[in-house]
């Protein structure tokens, strides 16, 4: 599931059990921008925490 792509979700219901995320940490310097967000699957990025 963490290595499926999520590319081409367009409609709300789709997004549902997904996170955005930081690529960059912002506690790392990265600006909080579009550009430095990923979608995650939900159980995968809490796993991460």
């Amino acid at each position: 599931m963490c290595k499926e792509k999520l590319d081409g979700l367009t409609s709300p219901l789709k997004l549902r059990n997904k996170h955005f995320d930081d690529i960059v940490s912002i506690e790392k310097g990265r600006l909080n921008d579009i550009s430095n967000i990923k979608l995650l699957y939900q159980d995968c990025n809490l796993k991460k925490e």
